[in-house]
């Protein structure tokens, strides 16, 4: 058992104390979107390796993390320190995640120290440093998500924990974003060097400091572990929990029906409005609309249950969305209003079901004997890379029916192929309501609401009582 100060079962915590548990959320978010913008522009512009060569070194590290998922998950369950398992594993890995995103994002400054050759060697410098930084941000990522997890056994309160880390990951996204606009019409400085090296700067400050103001003020969550199961036995538990079974599907789908209008979101502002330099202001305001979001789920969450708020908020986003395929050239201002209303959305599509999760591993809890948050979440992001993968299937759509990516930012007045557009609108709008419906079907009537997870909380602190875990309450 860990000797590190452990916070009791169902606290009320401060709007301050998640506050500061939400700091480090905030430079990790600013860690996935250089990977998949900044990243390539300056692989391929400054150091010369073409794009398809940095594509394969993006994707190998991505497989490279995919395969370490379960097995950090399993390491961050199993930790024994007096520190903490969730403290030990998470500060630890800040110091490997932290010089990897260095390592990545300023080659121009480490290649020559080592003496290595952009032109031979920057693929292999590419891979190398994706890789880490991948495994480093799933090192990071899974004690972290699993600590809010187990902060509290409260079924509203851990809604309040998963919105403070959203607010922090959708700043951190726009701070990311912010940061190569601000340097090319503030600063002047219209780089993808100076953007990334900023971004290393950035990070290589906030994240260590975030992440040790955030463990020095936030308790070690309590460990209701009973016995500890063996591995494949733990996945027999995992696939004989209905829950998580039909709500990782229905996660899946969403995530999958997220990624297409994300993917997509620069071809339709090119192609479809005729208005590529509206990328970026409408990414913006996506996200600035997911923040306002926060202040109306999360009441009503509260009020008529996780499941059905998730549910409603993806019907919202339904119902802006599938306007998008009758717009046309022109019509910025109107797409805009749909991403603010799809915006909206989005705040309870991250919150929701995190928080959700953190009671569909109670019920394997109270089953297994075993508090495995670790292994739980690193399936979730396992499922998540999988569904955003999966998105890519919508650019080879495109490509086989003769759209032209490169021209419809070039140029945006070419004329693409009328079924290649048709396509388009239909994978940005159409598609992903699909998605979404079917994801509502399935948890709308979602047997774990408050009563259901007050009653497995029960269990688990009876039988942790019982067995010695944890003292006895008079």
């Amino acid at each position: 058992m860990s000797t590190a100060p452990q916070v009791s079962a169902s606290p009320r915590f401060s709007a301050t104390q998640i506050a500061i548990f939400s700091l480090p959320a905030l430079p990790l978010a600013a860690l996935q979107l250089p990977l998949y913008i900044n990243v390539p522009a300056y692989y391929t512009g400054v150091l010369g390796i073409t794009a398809q060569m940095v594509g394969y070194a993006l994707i190998a590290a991505r497989l490279i993390d995919a395969v370490m998922d379960p097995m950090l998950g399993i390491w961050a369950d199993r930790i024994h320190s007096p520190y903490g398992r969730r403290h030990t594993f998470f500060l630890g890995s800040i110091f490997f995640t932290t010089p990897a995103a260095i390592l990545l994002f300023m080659p121009d400054w480490f290649m020559p120290l080592i003496g290595l050759d952009p032109v031979k060697h920057g693929f292999w410098y590419l891979l190398f440093a994706a890789a880490c930084l991948s495994v480093g941000y799933t090192a990071t990522f899974l004690p972290y998500t699993s600590w809010m997890a187990e902060m509290s056994g409260d079924y509203d309160e851990r809604s309040r924990f998963a919105a403070g880390r959203e607010v922090s990951i959708i700043t951190g996204t726009l701070l990311a974003a912010g940061v190569p606009l601000f340097m090319t019409k503030v600063i002047g400085l219209d780089s993808p060097h100076t953007a990334l090296t900023t971004l290393a700067v950035f990070i290589g400050i906030l994240l260590p400091l975030a992440a040790i103001v955030m463990a020095r003020n936030t308790p070690e969550p309590t460990n209701y572990t009973v016995h500890e199961v063996k591995f494949v036995e733990g996945l027999r538990y995992m696939w004989k929990n209905k829950l998580f079974v039909r709500l990782a599907t229905a996660f899946l789908f969403n995530v999958f029906a997220n990624g297409l209008p994300a993917t997509l979101l620069a071809f339709f502002a090119s192609a479809v409005l005729k208005d590529p330099g509206a990328f970026q202001v409408l990414l913006a305001l996506y996200f600035v609309s997911g923040l306002a979001g926060v202040v109306i789920w999360l009441p009503l969450a509260k009020r008529v249950g996780k499941h059905r708020t998730w549910c409603l908020a993806m019907g919202l986003a339904c119902c802006a969305f599938i306007w998008s395929p009758l717009l046309g050239p022109g019509d910025t201002i109107w797409f805009g209003v749909i991403l603010v209303v799809a915006g909206l959305s989005l705040a309870a599509d991250l919150i929701l079901p995190l928080s959700m999760q953190a009671d569909v591993i109670d019920a394997d809890t109270a089953t297994s004997g075993e508090q495995r948050s670790g292994l739980y979440f690193a399936v979730w992001q396992l499922l998540n890379k999988l569904a955003l993968a999966g998105t890519a299937v919508s650019l080879i759509i495109l490509g086989y029916l003769g759209f032209d990516a490169h021209a419809a930012k070039a140029n945006p007045l070419m004329q693409q192929p009328a079924h290649a557009i048709w396509a388009l609108e239909i994978l940005f709008a159409v598609v992903p309501v699909v998605l979404k419906l079917i994801a509502v079907s399935m948890i709308w009537n979602f047997p774990l609401g408050r009563e259901e997870q007050h009653e497995l909380r029960a269990k688990i602190e009876k039988t942790a009582e019982a067995e010695g875990v944890i003292p006895h309450r008079d």
